[in-house]
């Protein structure tokens, strides 16, 4: 990768972050809604002097609510007085309760209307507010048989009668394995504020759910237009899994699935999206993760896959223990990236930054969900996976499209490079034709004038004979060096840089005035022209054949050198006095072979032309017999390009 491209990529990826922050940032300020812990005095929650015009209470469900584990009480139990002292929930062990009441006292303004939005504590719920029935999901029970499973967010409408209120939740779980029956996480608010806060959480979802699956159809269109890229394809399937973790997406397309269908799509999808994540990153960055840590985890996931035919108490029960493993791995893989960044690739960076947040985030969410540890939250979200979904998918599209673009840029050269190889294989070709056609004369006449220098003896004829095989001598001699010449031009590549044209076409007209006897040579350069991004060897190699042709053309006369500048190209023009060509020969004059001049190489005119054309210029002749000829060509001027060596 050259200096140029890696500060392409550098700027590229920079832009890319400050996008990034600012899609974030402004997620975190367009929430309208403030939130506010609520704080239990006294056994109860005093919210009477709350402004709920302004603000949500969260009442968190680690802390707070009073539980019973082991039964199931209803309103007119605690009226009847029944249920004894309740424990605070955060001294229970729910991990062995399969059933269980919680509640929560608060103290409101009566006669207003409230929201209460929350998830279904696990596995089944029903709910009582102020003493009477407000819905269930599932239907919880004190028996295995009654059971009924159901896990859903919803929002419900109260208005109290009384200051003082009482929210009574009866749970059960008979399904899910070390999960228990924890008290729920409820929000508490105005109707007008709930909804707006449940109108930011649906956008921020769907937003989520929508950034992935147009990755998916993206770098899976990608893979199909090239499918030697299996890690694009192997990616699209990650983007499509990531996915698929909402279940909002499968309740569109099924909304009646069934709970035990639901948990087990659930879980197949949580171990897959595991396993290609990390199959990916081995895919992507096979030097960098070992076989021997990769392929024991895939193959561990793998066979957590087929857990969920079995009882769903005992696939989401050894849940935690696939929670371990993957810490470990989330961890290996941060490290081994965190190694990398030494190299200062970019690719490695971003692979960094995107297992980074990802696994932060993976980290972060096994922590709360298992109730060790809240690390932080995003937009007031608990669960922070989806944000880190999408921080990767971007991170990784951005990497696969750099490497797209390198890519391109290989194949550009490689085409370039065949270009390049075609025109010296026709070179070549045509270097070998012209050896079979134009050096069998001259050495067919050399022979035929020593056979007969050897059976004449008239001294005269042998001298016109010795004169003729010189002049082919000479002739073969200077059409070889044409040729050697013009394979050096095409063969090697172009060394351009910028040069002070006006310097170079005063010093190779002196030279050439040195070489003149009888015939006058006049120089009128423009003043000021500009610099040119050129060859500086092959731009001589035009000069000094101009010159000469102009030279054994004109005995006697003048040759003129002009030169002036237009806005983008410089004209310089060779004229002279001499005899001019024959206007036969004024179309193919540019030809290989083909000469005015008796003894000619036919080869000065057409390196002429093959160098000028390379440099983007164009190049023409005006001739009239006995009066002289006009050879002009034009090259661009000096435009930024960049001074390095190498092909053009």
């Amino acid at each position: 990768m050259t200096s140029n491209n890696r500060r392409e990529i550098i700027i590229v990826v920079t832009a890319f972050f400050l996008l990034v922050l600012m899609v974030w940032g402004g997620l975190s300020l367009a929430s309208t809604v403030n939130t506010a812990y609520a704080t239990k005095q006294n056994g109860v929650y005093d919210l009477r002097d709350f402004d709920f015009a302004d603000a949500i209470q969260i009442i968190d469900g680690s802390d707070g609510w009073q539980s019973w584990p082991g039964a199931l009480y209803s309103p007119e139990d605690f009226v009847l007085g029944l249920p004894s002292d309740g424990q605070p929930s955060q001294t229970v062990d729910y991990t062995q309760v399969e059933y269980a009441t919680h509640k929560i006292t608060l103290l409101l303004p009566p006669g207003e209307i409230y929201s209460i939005s929350m998830k279904t504590a696990v596995y089944a719920q029903r709910l009582y507010i102020g003493g009477e029935y407000i819905g269930s999901v599932g239907n919880p029970s004190m028996s295995r048989d009654e059971f009924i499973p159901g896990t859903f967010e919803r929002t419900y409408h109260f208005m109290p009668q009384t200051e003082q209120v009482d929210v009574i939740i009866q749970t059960a779980n008979f399904v899910h394995g070390k999960s228990g029956c924890r008290s729920p996480t409820v929000y508490l608010g105005s109707n007008k504020n709930i909804n707006i806060m449940n109108r930011e959480s649906v956008f921020f979802n769907a937003l989520i759910l929508g950034c992935l699956l147009m990755a998916f159809m993206y770098h899976f269109s990608l893979y199909l237009l090239n499918r030697k890229r299996v890690t694009t394809l192997l990616f699209s399937i990650c983007c499509l899994l990531l996915a698929l973790m909402d279940k909002k997406l499968l309740y569109a397309f099924i909304p009646d699935i069934s709970w035990y269908v639901d948990i087990r799509f659930e879980y197949l999808v949580h171990f897959l999206t595991f396993t290609s994540v990390i199959w990916f990153l081995y895919m992507q960055f096979p030097k960098l993760l070992h076989k021997a840590a990769i392929h024991p985890y895939c193959i561990l996931a793998l066979g957590y896959c087929f857990t969920v035919v079995f009882d769903t108490r005992f696939f989401t029960g050894v849940l935690v223990y696939f929670e371990y493993a993957s810490i470990t791995m989330i961890l290996y893989v941060v490290m081994q990236f965190a190694m990398s960044l030494r190299s200062g690739k970019a690719q490695n960076i971003l692979g960094f930054i995107g297992v980074l947040v990802l696994g932060m985030f993976g980290i972060n969410d096994i922590l709360n969900y298992r109730n060790v540890a809240e690390v932080f939250t995003i937009v007031g979200k608990m669960f922070t996976v989806p944000v880190g979904m999408v921080f990767f998918v971007f991170c990784y599209s951005l990497l696969i499209a750099i490497e797209y673009a390198e890519t391109k840029r290989n194949e550009e050269a490689l085409t370039e490079r065949t270009k390049l190889l075609d025109e010296l294989n026709h070179t070549k070709s045509e270097f070998l034709q012209d050896i079979k056609h134009e050096v069998r004369n001259p050495l067919h006449i050399i022979s035929l004038g020593a056979d007969l220098i050897r059976n004449r003896i008239n001294t005269e004829e042998a001298y016109k004979t010795l004169d003729t095989m010189q002049n082919e001598a000479i002739r073969l001699g200077k059409m070889i060096n044409s040729m050697v010449e013009l394979a050096t031009i095409s063969g090697k590549p172009s060394d351009r840089k910028r040069i002070d044209f006006t310097e170079l076409l005063r010093r190779r007209a002196e030279i050439f005035r040195l070489e003149l006897k009888q015939t006058v040579l006049r120089v009128e350069i423009a003043p000021g022209l500009p610099f040119i991004y050129a060859d500086i060897e092959q731009l001589e190699r035009v000069l000094v054949n101009l010159f000469s042709n102009a030279a054994n053309h004109t005995v006697n006369g003048e040759i003129i050198l002009k030169a002036s500048a237009g806005d983008s190209y410089i004209t310089i023009c060779i004229s002279d006095t001499g005899e001019g060509i024959p206007p036969e020969l004024l179309p193919r004059i540019f030809e290989r072979s083909v000469s005015a001049k008796d003894g000619g190489t036919g080869y000065g005119l057409y390196i002429c032309k093959t160098v000028v054309e390379a440099h983007g210029g164009t190049i023409e002749v005006v001739s009239e017999l006995a009066k002289g000829t006009t050879v002009a060509f034009t090259i661009p001027v000096y435009g930024g390009q960049n001074e390095v060596a190498g092909h053009e």
